[in-house]
């Protein structure tokens, strides 16, 4: 076991290490996707003027649009070290790593003979590994996801109150680093009830105390919410993407207008809005109300197109390596001009949603292909290469082992979830969360394909589904 974590080990590190050279040398590259700048700036606020807030000049207006722990990590590294991001490079190529050995660990515990070479996997993907080298909440909110999925699944051999707690307060964190699992724990609680249906009472419980936590880990900032903007949110990221990527798809597609240009637009459909509600649109917090009412009459006009979007966006996260702009802008020379044209795969999605496949393919050409470096088109067909294999040995699973999804519902409901939940908006970096568990159904295909069947032990989650019938 200990040879196994320390291959573990040094294959995460050291593919994690190799691909932050650029980062290490040209520090500029952390920012390689625009959300790092605003969580650099939110941690910067908070040590110098004591606010969460993205403005850059007095007055420092509170932001409710991200949640406070990735900032807040910032915050206090930033304090100790000076503002030095090459630091955090280092602390995130440290949790990533933690996080091939906690694949390592949840594995072992559906099944000890593909844990290790999911672990090795989940070290070498290209996915995870990217988000590593920029400030982004990435490598955290993976690491908190993967851990709380494997004290989830611990409370099926042991019912104790701890691992409940510890379980609850993991996917607090969890969503305190990105709110797009904010409704996630709710999603586990049906099954886990279910599990436990020949011993209600105590699934109950459970399911009680899970949420109770859960609950309680979150209500520092929805408290400070409520006394700072006025209303009852947890964040207004919903209600943004829902507005801005949602809503501005399905009119691009209506209208045959690119996104940006549908952005805008909304934008000024929002504005009126606010003027009839009441509401002052220079506040995010209530001018939100008006982004989600405009961007629901959107969606509720064209219902169709809307899924159509929405299944691409599962498609291209399922499918697509890496995201090609922050490559291109992280593996771009310091001295070359690669200025992108925004909103391009959104575009794409527009233009196939009005049967343009032809548009949509010349535009992506156009636009991101050809001006890929070359080492960035290295690194993306590796990860072409690896993604071809992951979803090989989730075909041979699902092909070779199509009754076993009964007991794997544990891994499949975060994958849906997470993989659904931004509809037009996803890509690979929304997959990369539950990479992990797609990894260790992979590598259950290829050893059902390929190994030799040996008598083991069953694992936990193969005995979920028969917990309640004691």
């Amino acid at each position: 076991m200990k040879k196994a974590i320390f291959t573990i080990v040094g294959v995460a590190a050291s593919v994690r290490i190799l691909f932050s050279i650029p980062s290490f040398i040209d520090v500029s590259r952390v920012y390689s996707i625009g959300d790092a700048t605003g969580y650099e700036l939110l941690a910067v606020n908070l040590l110098d003027h004591n606010v969460f807030s993205l403005s850059e000049d007095p007055p420092y207006e509170p932001d409710p649009l991200r949640t406070p722990l990735y900032p807040l990590l910032l915050s206090a590294f930033y304090s100790i070290f000076g503002r030095r991001p090459r630091i955090i490079l280092v602390l995130q190529i440290f949790i990533s790593t933690l996080t091939a050995l906690m694949v390592y660990a949840l594995g072992r515990k559906i099944n000890p003979r593909v844990a290790f070479a999911g672990a090795v996997l989940c070290g070498l993907s290209p996915n995870l590994t990217f988000y590593s080298t920029m400030l982004l909440t990435e490598v955290l909110f993976t690491f908190l996801l993967i851990t709380g999925i494997f004290m989830f699944i611990r409370l099926f051999d042991s019912h104790g109150l701890s691992r409940t707690v510890l379980s609850g307060f993991l996917f607090g964190l969890s969503s305190l680093t990105r709110p797009i699992s904010l409704y996630f724990p709710l999603i586990m609680s049906v099954p886990l009830l279910w599990a436990f249906r020949g011993e209600l009472r105590k699934g109950i419980y459970l399911v009680a105390v899970f949420l109770g936590v859960y609950l309680v880990s979150l209500s520092p900032w929805i408290v400070r919410n409520v006394k700072t903007h006025d209303r009852l949110i947890f964040t207004t990221a919903g209600e943004l993407n829902i507005f801005h990527y949602h809503a501005a798809m399905v009119k691009s597609v209506l209208e045959r207008i690119g996104v940006d240009d549908a952005r805008r637009e909304l934008g000024l459909e929002a504005i009126g809005k606010a003027e009839q509600l009441g509401i002052n649109s220079s506040d995010e917090a209530q001018i939100s109300l008006a982004w989600s009412s405009v961007a629901l009459g959107y969606l509720k006009k064209s219902p169709l197109i809307y899924l159509r979007l929405h299944g691409l966006g599962f498609i291209s996260s399922l499918l697509l390596p890496l995201p090609m702009n922050p490559l291109i802008t992280y593996f771009a020379p310091s001295d070359g001009d690669f200025s992108l044209r925004r909103s391009v795969m959104q575009d794409a999605f527009s233009l196939l949603s009005r049967n343009k496949p032809i548009q949509a393919i010349t535009l992506v050409w156009r636009e991101r292909i050809e001006k890929i470096p070359l080492f960035a088109l290295i690194v993306y067909m590796f990860g072409a290469v690896f993604q071809l294999g992951l979803l090989t040995g989730i075909l041979f699973f699902f092909t070779t082992s199509p009754r076993r999804m009964k007991d794997l519902w544990i891994l499949v409901l975060p994958i849906l979830y997470f993989m659904l939940v931004p509809g037009p908006l996803a890509g690979p970096r929304f997959r990369a969360p539950v990479e992990p568990l797609l990894i260790i159904i992979a590598t259950l295909g290829f050893w059902k394909k390929f190994g030799r069947e040996q008598a083991c032990k069953p694992s936990s989650v193969s005995r979920l589904g028969r917990d309640g019938d004691h």
